[in-house]
């Protein structure tokens, strides 16, 4: 069955003593109405405007917490009109949005001074989401937006007279190509990088724990993020969703043809996916939880599938007959990228609308180790679903909705 969230603050308060032990932290019902402060209490968030952002402020915003939303200029006018939806869906909760225009990679941040202002009056909280994920980005544009852009929100927070967490969300990705298992508190292990994406996370989050010991800070590193466990809504096709819709393609072929005889990767390699309502869940929840202050956590699943698992699983759920025989994933990728193999490149991107790359973003040679965040998090009644749980509503989003 799909991932049942966990319960929300009303919710919570209506279950009594025999329900979930409330979230530690202060009491955002007094704080928003000004009992215990002349300015409301707000999270700054920004990446807004991106998939993890938009749903953080609609489950914060329907908690009772006043968001402050950092978007870009050339971003407003999306943004205007998703907020516009959104009011005709629950207007209270919209309420609580406010819409500041800016930019990370400008050491100022915002286009205004009042903004500021307004930021450093009202915010307690700083959810940086923000980020340049394109495995093909740009190295300037990744370095100004991941690195620099940290920078910049850490710069903020020292501002900040009454701040109480930043939240920073890095990725999985920093594992790089390490194998083995990689704890929570490791970062530089020696292992490398095939995209600038995760290069530049690395980074970020390098600078971000050093800040550590002066600011009160939580690092989460979510694995590849897809739709929600039960729909499997997402809003655009990327990374996960291009080798969805290959499989579909494939499964439509003539019987004949529809066998895949290879498992890149085999059990060595993992697709380590999440649904966004657990990352969503378990970042509102470490938010104010004082034992997640200084911790750095993944936010994955501790049994995540590899890729011989998946293909198979893949191969039941969707009619075709699964891979044979495994072959080593690193020396595939090299094929890929020689010269010779222009043409199967080409294919497979144009014809199929499967970068050769993203496997290699997809699939983890290593295993993410889960011990802090199982931790922080089952108390709360909080863990990742198993991928074969909400396989079929990621298939079936995909199958009616992107194609």
């Amino acid at each position: 069955m799909p991932y049942r969230p966990f319960h929300t603050i009303r919710e919570r308060k209506s279950l009594g003593s025999g329900g979930v032990a409330p979230r530690p932290g202060p009491c955002y019902a007094c704080l928003v109405a000004g009992a215990t402060t002349q300015t409301p209490a707000a999270v700054f968030l920004t990446g807004g405007t991106g998939f993890l952002g938009r749903r953080l402020l609609v489950r914060l915003t329907q908690d009772g917490r006043n968001v402050l939303a950092l978007v870009r200029k050339n971003s407003r006018r999306t943004a205007r009109g998703w907020l516009s939806e959104y009011r005709k869906r629950d207007a209270e909760a919209a309420s609580r949005i406010r819409l500041l225009t800016g930019d990370i990679t400008s050491p100022e941040i915002f286009d205004d001074q009042a903004s500021r202002a307004r930021v450093l009056s009202e915010a307690v909280h700083i959810i940086h989401c923000a980020a340049a994920t394109h495995l093909a980005v740009e190295r300037r544009v990744a370095f100004d937006t991941n690195v620099g852009g940290s920078k910049a929100i850490l710069d903020l927070a020292a501002e900040l007279p009454n701040l109480e967490r930043v939240l920073h969300v890095s990725a999985g990705a920093v594992a790089g190509d390490h194998r083995g298992r990689f704890s929570e508190s490791m970062l530089l292990a020696g292992q490398r990088y095939q995209d600038r994406y995760a290069e530049t996370k690395m980074l970020a989050e390098r600078k971000v724990r050093a800040a550590m010991g002066k600011l009160p800070i939580t690092v989460v590193r979510p694995s590849h993020i897809v739709g929600r466990s039960d729909t499997g809504e997402v809003e655009r096709v990327d990374g996960f969703y291009h080798l969805l819709l290959f499989l579909l393609k494939f499964s439509s072929l003539p019987a004949p043809l529809r066998f895949l005889p290879v498992a890149p990767g085999g059990h060595k390699s993992r697709i380590d996916v999440v649904p966004v309502d657990f990352v969503v869940d378990a970042m509102v929840h470490l938010l104010t939880d004082p034992a997640a202050e200084g911790r750095t956590l993944h936010l994955t699943d501790p049994f995540a599938l590899t890729v011989r698992e998946f293909l198979d699983l893949a191969a039941d759920r969707l009619g075709f007959v699964g891979p044979v025989v495994d072959i080593p994933g690193r020396p595939l990728g090299r094929m890929f990228r020689s010269g010779p193999m222009a043409g199967v490149r080409a294919v497979l991107d144009q014809a199929m609308n499967l970068p050769p790359e993203l496997l290699a973003g997809l699939a983890r040679p290593g295993i993410l180790d889960t011990t802090e965040a199982e931790r922080l998090l089952r108390p709360a009644g909080l863990r990742p679903p198993p991928l074969a749980e909400y396989f079929d509503h990621l298939v079936d989003y995909t199958r009616n909705k992107l194609i």
